[in-house]
């Protein structure tokens, strides 16, 4: 069976390869934005602005969105379900900014310019 794999290349370099898989753990603890979709919004925000680094925080307390930025979307990707858990939060949708090849290949770019600090 053929496995997908993917090499990234600009200008003559090298930004990643290997499988998807392989690419986004690269892109694991780069700067990110992940949108929540749930029905307190505010409160899942004060959480989790007290237990994560966060940069940034959006309440849409309408659309019921939260959108957070951080650099360190690892840390708040696995910590999430305990919270949930513990608080009863009722998730209907979670997305990372980072959704398609073509965000992947930007926040390479953005590495690669020494825009952003590399993982590891």
């Amino acid at each position: 069976a053929l496995r997908p794999s993917l090499l990234l290349i600009s200008g003559g370099r090298l930004l990643a390869s290997g499988s998807p898989e392989q690419v986004r753990s690269i892109l694991a603890d780069c700067p990110n934005s992940i949108t929540v979709r749930c029905r307190k919004p505010d409160q899942l925000a004060s959480i989790v602005a007290l237990r994560f680094e966060v940069d940034r925080i959006r309440i849409d307390t309408v659309g019921g969105e939260l959108e957070i930025e951080t650099r360190k979307p690892l840390d708040l990707l696995t910590g999430l379900p305990s919270i949930v858990l513990e608080n009863g939060f009722a998730i209907s949708e979670l997305r990372s900014a980072d959704e398609s090849l073509q965000d992947i290949f930007r926040t390479l770019m953005r590495i690669h310019r020494g825009e952003i600090r590399a993982p590891g």
